[in-house]
């Protein structure tokens, strides 16, 4: 994150121009009495950074993707779901970019490697969360890459697609039944 066209370009470099920019906050903006979206987005080889010294800007490497995954800790349980995002180019940089899309891309609950479960619950114990929505990627030669944290995160459009128990989940976590 930097507000300086210098450092911008010279990250830029140092990822061989294979970089997406990403909002900070919200993801959206009033303009013209219209809320519009504002997603990550591939940054053009031929990026002008000069405008990056007006407001602070989230630049990162950008990832080559076989799958992105949705992983939801209610309390003591994890529940992870991969998502088929690049079978559409619309997906393949921000899967929200395209809501057309999203009934049609496939999801599938998946069992994440145990090491990566104590990764994530340890790092929900830093925080002291007892919800947490993570973002990741799973690389085509089957890396693990973590995007996000997100303490407030959506999940049940999970249980929508997958059938995933969700919402009874956090309904036990949140009536102190759950277990473990």
């Amino acid at each position: 994150m930097t507000t300086s066209p210098d450092r911008a370009r010279e990250f830029f470099q140092l990822v061989n121009k294979r970089a997406i920019v990403k909002s900070i906050d919200v993801g959206h903006a009033m303009a013209w009495g219209e809320v519009l979206g504002i997603f990550t987005t591939k940054i053009p080889e031929s990026q002008n950074f000069s405008l990056v010294r007006n407001c602070p800007t989230y630049i990162q490497e950008e990832i080559i993707k076989k799958n992105e995954l949705r992983i939801t800790i209610i309390g003591k349980k994890i529940f992870a779901v991969a998502m088929d995002t690049q079978k559409y180019r619309g997906t393949k940089i921000d899967w929200r970019k395209a809501q057309e899309y999203i009934a049609s891309v496939p999801h599938h609950v998946v069992t994440i490697p145990l090491s990566l479960e104590k990764r994530l619950r340890k790092l929900i114990d830093h925080y002291s969360l007892q919800f947490g929505a993570i973002d990741m990627a799973i690389t085509p030669e089957g890396e693990y890459v973590f995007f996000e944290l997100n303490p407030a995160g959506q999940f049940l459009w999970l249980e929508d697609v997958t059938g995933l128990p969700l919402a009874q989940e956090m309904a036990k976590f949140l009536l102190g039944k759950q277990k473990v």
